[in-house]
């Protein structure tokens, strides 16, 4: 393990023998065994929305490319459990990954993270809500293009008058548009696949309450109650809180 990972630090003792207990409940637990088990030495679904992301921006410079580089691994003391982290972003919405699908090297064993956990059906379609939720609110070209235009006009003036620039004036404009361009052909690639384009239930209402009061933080020790309307056309047999 030394000659693979680097350890940044440590408050513990023995912060490989959590990394080494970590990777060998994700390699050797049985399919149908492996969600409770990995559950208790990693933050499943955490590791789920650190996958969805980084397919979602096709980064290629990460875990979902690489598979053994470019990511972060913590171990947090307090829960006892390794959270997967980004590390570097900067190489994400090119033009040669657009087409990446949902489930880019899913099927690949040396990317065990995403091999083993996309074959547990429970973890699939948590996966893919939270692939959904991400093409709702951080893939939306109504709301990310609108957003890629405010900052570029907010620099606008600054990048034309830069007499250092590494670029032309005219390749910032070209870039600007090419982004947009980039967001609507990826959001349309993953909202075209067909497990995501299933219909997934409508949940509304959501609100928590405390004793200090609705969305107040509850004090140490006290009980809190989470409401929340869902409905689909299929019927709603229940419903969990993660």
């Amino acid at each position: 393990y030394q000659d693979y990972y680097t350890l940044k630090s440590s408050s513990i003792q023995q912060p490989w023998d959590d990394l080494v207990a970590t990777c060998d409940v994700l390699e050797n637990t049985p399919i149908n065994e492996l969600y409770a088990a990995l559950n208790e030495v990693m933050d499943v679904d955490r590791a789920l929305w650190f996958l969805a992301s980084e397919i979602l921006f096709s980064d290629d410079d990460g875990y979902v490319y690489k598979g053994k580089m470019d990511y972060f691994l913590y171990f947090d003391v307090a829960s006892g459990r390794m959270h997967p982290l980004e590390y570097d972003g900067n190489t994400v919405m090119e033009d040669a990954n657009v087409n990446w699908s949902p489930f880019y090297h899913a099927d690949n064993s040396n990317y065990p993270l995403l091999y083993r956990l996309m074959q547990v059906p429970e973890l699939r379609q948590r996966y893919l809500a939270h692939m959904r939720t991400l093409l709702t609110e951080a893939l939306n070209p109504d709301i990310l293009n609108q957003e890629i235009e405010t900052w570029a006009n907010f620099i606008d003036a600054l990048v034309d008058a830069d007499p250092k620039k590494l670029y032309t004036y005219n390749q910032f404009i070209s870039e600007v548009n090419a982004l947009q361009d980039w967001v609507e052909d990826r959001s349309s690639v993953l909202n075209s696949n067909t497990e995501i384009a299933q219909e997934a239930p409508s949940i509304s209402g959501v609100e928590m309450t405390s004793p200090e009061g609705t969305w107040e933080n509850p004090l140490s020790m006290q009980e809190v109650t989470i409401s929340a309307n869902a409905t689909s056309s299929a019927g709603v047999a229940g419903m969990n809180m993660y």
